[in-house]
């Protein structure tokens, strides 16, 4: 069986055109292993991202609304009791201002 391989071989390395298909068939199988193997990569990873988003509700997201004025201050209750303050701290401070 050796000698047959071997055989083949020395036919290949002979004729250049020979090699030259041979080595291009070769190429072509491995470029469609890898790109087999790519897809499959990127089904698994757009499963992945279906899966992370099966329990998202796009129509809870869009009934957020959003502002794009920086200067849009939060919501203040108009009711509150509790007053802010600064506490001071070290010998010149004595408690709130």
């Amino acid at each position: 069986m050796g000698g047959i391989l071997t055989a083949i071989i020395s036919l290949i390395r002979a004729v250049p055109s020979i090699e030259r298909l041979f080595l291009h068939i070769a190429k072509s199988l491995n470029e469609a292993r890898a790109e087999k193997k790519y897809e499959e990569e990127l089904d698994h990873i757009d499963s992945a991202i279906a899966d992370a988003h099966g329990g998202v509700q796009d129509s809870g997201v869009s009934r957020l609304e959003w502002s794009l004025d920086p200067d849009r201050s939060p919501p203040v209750s108009e009711r509150s009791d509790k007053r802010s303050s600064v506490h001071k701290s070290g010998p010149a401070g004595s408690g709130e201002a």
